[in-house]
C-alpha cells in the first residue's frame, strides 16, 4: 500500500509535465502565428501606401495638415508613388485637364418656363436692370456680352489646393470684373468691331488677378460676343454695314488711284525712253552729218574742180533714182521741135542712143 501513493504521484507529475509541454508548444505556436499576422499586417499597412497617379492628373501628399515635398517637387507626376497610409498621410488628386465655364451674367434674364420666342420678344422691349445683365461702354452705351466662355486648367496644384476653397467661384468673379473693366475701356463701336482686343484685355487682366490670388489656375482660351440691346440692334447693324461699305469703297478708290498712278508712271517712263532714244538718234545723225560735211570740205579744199564734177554726177544719180521717166536731150538740139505726149502708152520704152551718137527724143514709135 505504500507503493500506490508513490505511483500515483509519479503519474500525476508525468501528466503535469506533458500538460506543461503541450501548453508551451501551444503558446509557441500561437506566438508564431501572431508574429506572422503582425508581419502580414505590417506589409499590408506599408503596401496600402502605394498609389498610382493617372496621366491626366497630379497628386499632392498632405501629412499632418501640410503638403510634403521639396519646393517645386510637391506635385506627384503620373506613375506609381508611395507614402504613409491614412491617417498619417492623405492623397489629394488634382485634375490637370481643361475645364470650361460659361457665363451669362451680362445677358438677358431667361425664365426657363418661358419659350424662346417670348424671351426674344421681351428682350426687344425695355431693359430690366434688376434682372437683365449688361455692361457700359466708355461712351455710356449699353451692350450685352453673349457666349462668354472660358477654358482653363490647373497650372499650380499646390496653390489650387492650399489657397482656394472654391476656385470655380473665384474664377467666375474675376472674369466678371475683368469683362466689366474691358468693355468700359472701349466705345460701343470699338467694342463690337475690335472683339479680339476686348478678349485679349479680359484674358490678360483676369489672369493677372488669378495670379495675385494664387489660384493656381491658367486661362487657356476665352471667347465672347458683344451685341447691343436687341431693340436697337438693327440700327447698330446699319452703322456697321455703312462702315464696312465705306472701307470697301475706300479700298476700291485706293486701288484705282494706285492703278492710275502706275499706268501714268509707266506711260511717262515710256515717253521719256522714247525721247531719250530720239535725242540719241538726232545727236548721232548730227554727228554723222558733221563728219560728212567735214569730209566734203576737205575734199573740196584739195581738188575743187574734180569734187564739183563728182558731186554733180552723184546728185544726178540720186535724182534719177527717184523719177519714173528720164528724157535726155542733146546739147546740139537747137531749133528742133520737142513733143511729149501726156497720155502716152504706159508701155513706153526707153531707147538709148548708139554709142558715140547724141541721143534723140526717146519715145515709142507708133505702129
Amino acid at each position: 500500500m505504500s507503493q500506490e501513493p508513490h505511483s500515483n504521484s509519479e503519474e500525476l507529475s508525468y501528466v503535469n509535465e506533458l500538460a506543461d509541454q503541450s501548453l508551451a508548444e501551444a503558446l509557441n505556436l500561437s506566438f508564431k502565428i501572431l508574429k506572422g499576422i503582425m508581419l502580414l499586417l505590417i506589409f499590408i499597412f506599408i503596401g496600402s501606401g502605394v498609389f498610382i497617379v493617372n496621366q491626366h492628373e497630379v497628386a499632392l501628399v498632405m501629412r499632418f495638415g501640410d503638403i510634403v515635398g521639396a519646393q517645386g517637387a510637391k506635385e506627384k507626376q503620373p506613375g506609381p508613388h508611395w507614402t504613409f497610409p491614412f491617417p498619417i498621410s492623405k492623397i489629394i488628386r488634382v485634375d490637370k485637364r481643361d475645364h470650361s465655364l460659361t457665363l451669362e451674367d451680362f445677358w438677358y434674364y431667361e425664365d426657363p418656363d418661358v419659350s424662346e420666342e417670348k424671351r426674344r420678344s421681351r428682350a426687344k422691349g425695355n431693359l430690366d436692370p434688376e434682372k437683365d445683365g449688361y455692361c457700359l461702354t466708355s461712351d455710356a452705351n449699353i451692350v450685352h456680352v453673349e457666349k462668354l466662355q472660358i477654358r482653363y486648367k490647373v497650372d499650380n496644384a499646390y496653390d489650387y489646393v492650399m489657397f482656394n476653397k472654391n476656385p470655380k467661384q473665384l474664377l467666375h468673379n474675376i472674369i466678371l470684373g475683368a469683362t466689366v473693366k474691358a468693355v468700359a475701356s472701349f466705345t460701343v463701336n470699338e467694342a463690337r468691331q475690335k472683339t479680339d482686343e476686348v478678349i485679349r484685355f479680359v484674358r490678360v487682366n483676369a489672369q493677372q488677378r488669378l495670379n495675385r490670388a494664387r489660384s493656381g489656375l491658367q486661362i487657356t482660351a476665352l471667347s465672347l460676343r458683344i451685341i447691343p440691346p436687341l431693340g436697337v440692334q438693327d440700327a447698330f447693324d446699319s452703322v456697321i454695314k455703312a462702315e464696312a461699305q465705306k472701307l470697301k469703297d475706300l479700298e476700291m478708290a485706293i486701288g484705282y488711284a494706285t492703278r492710275i498712278k502706275n499706268e501714268a508712271e509707266a506711260s511717262a517712263k515710256e515717253i521719256i525712253n522714247k525721247a531719250n532714244t530720239f535725242k540719241s538718234n538726232i545727236v548721232q545723225s548730227a554727228q554723222s552729218d558733221v563728219k560728212y560735211l567735214q569730209l566734203i570740205k576737205n575734199r573740196f579744199k584739195n581738188t575743187p574742180e574734180i569734187y564739183q564734177q563728182t558731186y554733180y554726177h552723184q546728185v544726178l544719180q540720186e535724182i534719177a533714182a527717184e523719177i519714173n521717166e528720164l528724157f535726155i536731150l542733146s546739147s546740139s538740139a537747137e531749133n528742133r521741135e520737142l513733143r511729149i505726149r501726156l497720155n502716152r502708152d504706159p508701155e513706153l520704152k526707153k531707147f538709148s542712143a548708139p554709142e558715140g551718137q547724141e541721143p534723140d527724143i526717146l519715145e515709142k514709135e507708133e505702129n
